[in-house]
């Protein structure tokens, strides 16, 4: 028997001779010795290279293994899109038959549109017409036009004779102007002489000898029957009253040189008493009052010689 070193002798070697070279060992812990050949230390040594190979790969097909379950997981994701897509696609088809539906309504609504087209087209037919209606109307406002014309030439022919006739106002004042003018001179003038009728609504003051052959006098009548009244020596210059019961007079508005007359009825069945209005001493009855039988007048003049009742007497005449 040799003695050789384990790591000269490769296995697999043709000049090896594997069966008969063997290898005594002792064990260190018991001190057994055993003995192998060389085919008994390639199988153990092939054997521990396995399972250190085995061990290996262990954690690989344990990746593999999650790596299984991770397309397991896929599959079965890309199985959910599946489906999803097919939901997907049965919406599209429901969208597509709601699209053939609304081709349908637009259909219905271009038909609707063409009825709507032929009936615009006779409202333009109709339009027409009220044009052609109107055309008459607006010859009925031409002639209108016309008419209006002429009530406006009509008027401005009334506004020249309303000027013609603020010429004549304007020459109407100017005479009354005169008119004015010549009062004016008739109340500055002396020794005047009226041949015809003169109407003096107010008091005519005369400062020299008046002479009238027809003095007309608008004289002042009291209504009904009075108890008192009032003589003014601006009013009229003659007055009458009715009594039936007592009466008072009173006197106011002196004017100098100013006389009145005055007459009163009795028309009652008993005599009344008659308060004249003047002094007692600068009355004819000396006294201020007198009794007027029945159905008797009696006639008063009173006489303005100042501004008041000291200067005015009383010409009392009765029965």
């Amino acid at each position: 028997m040799s003695t050789v070193k384990i790591s000269a002798l490769p296995q697999g070697s043709p000049t090896t001779n594997t069966a008969n070279t063997i290898v005594i060992g002792v064990n260190k812990q018991t001190s057994v010795t055993s003995t192998y050949s060389l085919d008994d230390i390639f199988s153990l040594s092939n054997a521990y290279a396995q399972a250190a190979f085995l061990k290996a790969n262990t954690p690989s097909s344990v990746a593999n293994s999650a790596g299984n379950f991770a397309n397991g997981a896929f599959l079965a994701a890309n199985s959910g899109a599946t489906f999803a897509n097919g939901s997907f696609d049965r919406a599209n088809a429901s969208y597509a038959s709601q699209n053939t539906t609304a081709a349908f309504a637009n259909g219905a609504y271009v038909t609707a549109n063409a009825s709507y087209a032929s009936q615009n087209t006779t409202a333009t037919f109709a339009n027409a017409s009220f044009l052609r209606a109107n055309s008459g109307y607006g010859q009925a406002n031409s002639s209108a036009s016309f008419a209006n014309g002429a009530f406006v030439t009509a008027n401005a022919s009334y506004a020249s004779q309303n000027t013609t006739a603020s010429f004549a106002n304007g020459a109407f004042v100017r005479a009354n102007s005169g008119y004015g003018v010549a009062n004016t001179a008739l109340q500055n003038t002396s020794n005047i002489v009226v041949n015809t009728d003169l109407l003096v609504p107010g008091s005519l003051t005369v400062t020299g000898p008046f002479y009238s052959a027809n003095t007309i006098i608008v004289p002042l009548i009291f209504p009904s029957s009075q108890t008192a009244m009032t003589i003014s020596f601006i009013g009229s210059a003659m007055a009458k009253a009715n009594i039936e019961a007592n009466l008072t007079i009173s006197l106011s508005d002196y004017i100098p040189g100013k006389s009145v007359d005055v007459i009163v009825t009795n028309t009652s069945g008993q005599q009344r008493t008659i308060t004249h209005g003047a002094t007692a001493i600068n009355s004819s009855v000396g006294a201020t009052t007198f009794n007027l039988a029945a159905t008797r007048s009696c006639s008063l003049r009173y006489f303005s010689f100042g501004d008041n009742l000291a200067n005015t007497y009383a010409s009392i005449s009765y029965s």
